[in-house]
């Protein structure tokens, strides 16, 4: 899990013999560069945050008006994460709508099918409800690879909602995002067009080749002029 480290009261440890640090949050990718830029002997810092692994085998579908499903990638009740799933699933069953999750999904192809039975919305929600922290990348990452899927997050930190823009809708709060879901029902499949190009934004944005080529991984290892 990405940690929401604070700039200005963190302290700067590091093991000598480390010679990178590669992080997959802005935010921790921020962190490491302020160390780095305090301490010549830091680890030097690369952004290289989950990339896009395969094309999508899910096919996305609208969540029914008859029984509208969110799903959550994980363990709702870990940490302070169980206060926003809770309201969050109040404030759903109010519309007529369904909040579930899945925790037992190993494999590809069981998450893939898990995925494409359970709904083609996902919400995100932090381990510390209601905190602006790093954005949980290998959810989204594993979400958005398998297809064309709507990702409704709360709100993360400035810098991690700046890298997921086009691609993860946030929302100032869970009323919120119990309001943007009950909007989309509404839509019918006309919300798809905005999860397509979602999808397809996030395949170009972190493709692997993309990825290392930003983070300078290709020049380092001298694999690229």
């Amino acid at each position: 899990e990405p940690v929401p480290l604070n700039a200005t009261k963190s302290k700067c440890m590091f093991n000598r013999h480390i010679k990178e640090n590669w992080e997959y949050s802005m935010l921790n990718y921020a962190e490491s560069m302020r160390c780095a830029n305090a301490s010549a002997n830091a680890p030097r810092p690369r952004y290289v945050p989950p990339g896009a692994y395969r094309h999508a085998i899910v096919n996305a579908s609208a969540p029914s008006s008859a029984s509208p499903v969110l799903l959550f990638l994980g363990n709702p009740y870990e940490g302070g994460r169980h206060k926003c799933y809770g309201e969050l699933s109040r404030r759903l069953v109010r519309v007529g709508a369904m909040l579930t999750y899945t925790y037992k999904a190993f494999g590809e192809e069981a998450f893939g099918q898990r995925l494409s039975q359970r709904a083609t919305v996902c919400v995100n929600l932090h381990k510390k409800c209601g905190a602006r922290a790093a954005l949980e990348a290998v959810r989204v990452a594993q979400v958005m690879s398998f297809g064309d899927c709507l990702v409704l997050s709360e709100r993360a930190h400035a810098l991690d909602e700046s890298s997921y823009e086009g691609i993860v809708r946030f929302a100032d709060n869970v009323s919120d995002i119990a309001a943007a879901f009950a909007r989309l029902v509404e839509d019918g499949g006309r919300w798809r067009s905005e999860a397509a190009a979602a999808a397809h934004r996030f395949r170009r944005t972190f493709a692997p080749t993309a990825i290392f080529r930003r983070a300078g991984v290709y020049r380092a290892f001298g694999l690229e002029d």
